[in-house]
């Protein structure tokens, strides 16, 4: 037998070694720039044939070319898009693939809306206070519109404040005051098309503008003595004005200052513009009724004044105590005490012992010890 040479040719099938898959190769997806998707058809037997076997391409783009396997366009619109691809090649061998596509947006947010869920001071506007707040966002490539929708139950921005629709400051001073707000900001791009929202104030935390303003309540320190501070002499006091100021809202800390009548703080007692008044007085005629205007200022620079009158100079009241330890004053104050406590009343040099009657304990007063002593509680 001679020399014989045999030719062998072999076809590689999705079921052989070299079995046909699909990839997908693609530029970022973004609202308003272009886009190339590219699917690649992988082993089996070329050419291919590509389709789109079910969903939907985002909005923008262009249908799958059956030859090449490539899509063009520009996304219009956000979100998440599940697709399946079929991949033929000239084997008639099929092979499907699922790709999920994700549009984003082209703007991205770099200084947010003022939000009242954010504790931060920076935020927060009040009343006669100028007010500026800078909304910035990156990915422009046109002429940016800033605007503003009050969400239902919601309340817009303050009076005095607006919006630059062109600028997306937020400033202005605030007339009245404001405590809550429910705001949707939304910016759009002439150059893409883009547009992104950001809701502000949601939740009961939301306080981006608030106002300072002391109450008109009368300050009661007890109800049978003249309305103000009693300062005893020689009795020491640490208390605050900030006790009685009456603060609502506004942005600590606060800081206190003073205007006497008499040009100087009673005698013995000093000030802070923390608000403490401290010390204890020294003299006077018993009596003697004095006072100050006071000045609340909060972070923001709001101001906000109130009278408020020391009566001084009256003799110490009987002292209170158990154990030898002072609890109290009569007259004023409030004590906590049990059925059977018993207490010394000093007063003039002189001590008497008192002890609490059966059935009065807790933290009320029993009708007959208060009124024999005049203790208030």
């Amino acid at each position: 037998m001679g020399n014989q040479r045999r030719n062998l040719a072999v076809q590689l099938t999705a079921g052989g070694s070299n079995p046909l898959t699909l990839r997908m190769q693609k530029t970022a997806l973004k609202i308003g720039v272009a886009a190339v998707l590219t699917f690649v058809g992988v082993g089996g037997v070329p050419p291919y044939a590509y389709s789109l076997v079910s969903g939907s391409l985002p909005p923008g783009m262009g249908a799958i070319n059956g030859a090449t396997g490539v899509s063009t366009g520009t996304p219009s619109a956000t979100g998440s898009y599940p697709i399946t691809v079929e991949v033929q090649d000239s084997a008639s061998t099929i092979f499907h693939a699922n790709f999920e596509l994700t549009v984003e947006h082209t703007l991205q947010w770099v200084t947010y809306p003022p939000d009242g869920n954010l504790s931060t001071n920076g935020y927060n506007a009040e009343v006669g206070v100028p007010y500026f707040y800078q909304m910035e966002v990156s990915g422009a490539t046109g002429t940016l519109t800033w605007t503003k929708t009050v969400n239902s139950g919601g309340i817009g921005l303050p009076t005095g404040v607006t919006l630059d629709s062109a600028t997306g400051a937020i400033s202005g001073t605030p007339s009245g005051a404001w405590v809550s707000y429910n705001i949707t900001f939304t910016v759009s791009d002439s150059g893409t098309g883009d547009s992104i929202s950001y809701t502000s104030g949601i939740g009961p935390a939301a306080t981006m503008f608030v106002s300072l303003h002391v109450d008109a309540v009368d300050i009661l320190l007890p109800p049978f003595m003249v309305p103000g501070i009693v300062l005893y002499k020689g009795v020491p006091v640490d208390d605050n004005f900030a006790n009685y100021a009456g603060i609502t809202n506004g942005v600590p800390p606060y800081t206190f200052s003073y205007f006497w009548v008499a040009g100087f703080p009673p005698p013995g007692i000093s000030v802070d513009s923390s608000g403490r008044f401290f010390g204890a007085n020294t003299s006077g005629s018993p009596g003697y009724i004095t006072g100050c205007t006071y000045t609340v200022t909060d972070s923001l620079g709001a101001t906000v004044t109130k009278d408020l009158q020391f009566t001084v100079g009256l003799a110490a009241p009987a002292v209170i105590q158990k154990n030898g330890v002072a609890v109290g004053y009569v007259g004023f104050g409030n004590l906590n005490f049990e059925t059977g406590s018993t207490f010394d009343v000093t007063a003039d040099g002189v001590t008497a012992k008192i002890t609490i009657p059966t059935g009065g304990g807790g933290s009320g007063a029993d009708p007959i010890f208060r009124r024999s002593l005049g203790v208030g509680f």
